[in-house]
């Protein structure tokens, strides 16, 4: 398979809490799919958003439609989009959240919580394997079990209708008023997922609704188990508050570090955040206190303090798995990580590519070397791995030559000068008959302005340096005249 993540993990914005028409409890969208998908690609492609989570309450009937409706046909997408635009939205990665009201209250409302599915899970799957075995409470009777009812929408439609004809105040549709008052039990969520690992094991992840401040909450009324088992169990927390992010990662005063909260809680807990966007113009602007009701950001979003969920991965749901062992480091809730600012008012400190090739008209008789080569590089830490002989020295060598790096030769203390670099040297690719006159490399940098040479050049000591280059001839010299 194409590896289609060529520069490593980046830091990337994702959007996992976005609603669609099929969202019943609250649609602000209308009922225009054509309208929604254009504006929700085109606002993700503006924002430069890699990942969405397609959000419903009980359903992945908004995901369904997108996937196969639209994303599935391209006769369609082309009536609604550019070449350049589809080219774009295929790249984005598109996965189901399914968003569940609990029969746990606090107050008046019920705890939230979402699974999250790997894409790779067939939507046949999720619907007759995951919700249309989960049960709802239907009705009570006198000395008996409660009636319970599969979670499906001709199901909901029936429970509104009860509700209806019984308490003539509820006025909305029938599966409205049967959504707004279904709740499901997280413990059988959770088992039918375990039970059938085969189907979705390591291929969803649990996460919490966190609306308060989990580091100011008390913890010694009666709702702590309650509490604690849902945040024990799950993979996730959806909170963007800082508080709550470092309570979660062990670093507030009453968990008492990472190990006790990990005794307690069972795992660190990565914190993500989305727009929960239930109308256009909040699709790609996660408001900090979206939810909040003392705050009004109804009027326009852009003036809202934005906490944007950027995660350092691929865009794949390994890749959003991999933050669950990597809680801190992978996740970052702000405007920016502190990387892309620095990349951006420093452009010229940063590689973004390594590009060799040969002249035209080279003849492969000399050697099979060096055509159309180009590694992208990130812009944190990169490691090179491979056999010997496998071309670390030459990848090495050549930015060395491109960033003149000063140190490509050593002049002894007997006055007479030695090559340093283990693959440009005269032993090697420079040898006579090679002719390394006939390629050339290009280092490309985030200004724009590309180091350009031959490879048979040498550095020019009156020129600073681009990159500092420590050969292993370097060093070892260096060591033996200490």
């Amino acid at each position: 398979m194409k590896n289609t993540y060529t520069r490593g993990s980046e830091w990337r914005k994702w959007d996992l809490h976005v609603h669609t028409p099929a969202s019943v409890l609250n649609n602000g969208f209308g009922s225009n799919w054509d309208t929604y998908v254009t504006t929700l690609f085109k606002t993700l492609i503006e924002k430069e958003i890699a990942v969405v989570g397609i959000t419903d309450y009980f359903t992945i009937d908004g995901y369904k439609k997108i996937k196969e409706e639209y994303l599935a046909n391209d006769t369609k997408l082309k009536t609604l989009f550019s070449i350049d635009e589809i080219d774009k939205i295929k790249k984005i990665l598109v996965i189901p959240n399914i968003e569940f009201r609990s029969d746990i209250f606090v107050g008046t409302n019920s705890v939230n919580f979402h699974i999250i599915f790997s894409d790779l899970v067939p939507i046949k799957d999720i619907e007759e394997k995951f919700l249309h075995e989960i049960d709802f409470v239907y009705q009570g009777e006198p000395q008996s079990e409660d009636r319970k009812r599969k979670l499906k929408e001709i199901n909901l439609v029936e429970l509104g209708a009860q509700l209806k004809k019984e308490h003539s105040e509820f006025q909305d549709s029938d599966l409205f008023i049967g959504m707004m008052n279904a709740v499901v039990d997280h413990k059988q969520v959770s088992k039918i997922l375990f039970d059938k690992e085969g189907t979705f094991g390591g291929r969803y992840l649990f996460v919490v609704m966190a609306d308060e401040d989990l580091s100011a909450i008390s913890w010694n009324s009666r709702d702590h188990l309650t509490r604690k088992v849902l945040i024990q169990k799950s993979d996730l927390l959806f909170s963007s508050n800082a508080n709550t992010r470092n309570w979660a990662l062990g670093k507030t005063p009453y968990t008492g570090g990472e190990d006790k909260f990990v005794s307690e809680f069972k795992t660190l807990k990565p914190c993500i955040h989305g727009s929960d966007a239930h109308e256009f113009k909040f699709i790609g602007y996660p408001c900090s206190k979206r939810g909040n009701t003392a705050h009004n950001c109804t009027t326009n979003p852009e003036t809202c303090e934005l906490r944007f969920c950027w995660i350092k991965a691929d865009s794949t749901f390994e890749g959003f798995m991999q933050i669950t062992y990597e809680p801190e480091a992978r996740v970052f809730i702000g405007n920016e990580p502190e990387i892309e600012i620095r990349t951006r008012n420093n452009p010229r400190n940063y590689i973004k590519s390594l590009y060799v090739n040969r002249v035209d008209g080279y003849d492969d008789r000399h050697g099979k070397w060096f055509k159309l080569e180009k590694i992208e590089l990130n812009k944190e830490l990169v490691a090179i791995v491979g056999n010997k002989g496998s071309g670390k020295s030459a990848v090495t060598d050549i930015m060395g030559l491109l960033g003149n790096s000063h140190n490509q030769k050593y002049l002894g203390q007997n006055g007479k000068s030695e090559e340093l670099f283990s693959f440009l040297n005269k032993d090697k690719f420079l040898k006579g008959g090679l002719c390394a006159s006939n390629f050339f490399g290009e280092l490309h940098w985030y200004d724009g302005v590309p180091n350009k040479a031959s490879l048979d050049g040498n550095t020019d000591l009156s020129v600073p340096e681009s990159v500092e280059y420590l050969p292993q001839k370097y060093l070892e010299k260096i060591c033996t005249n200490i």
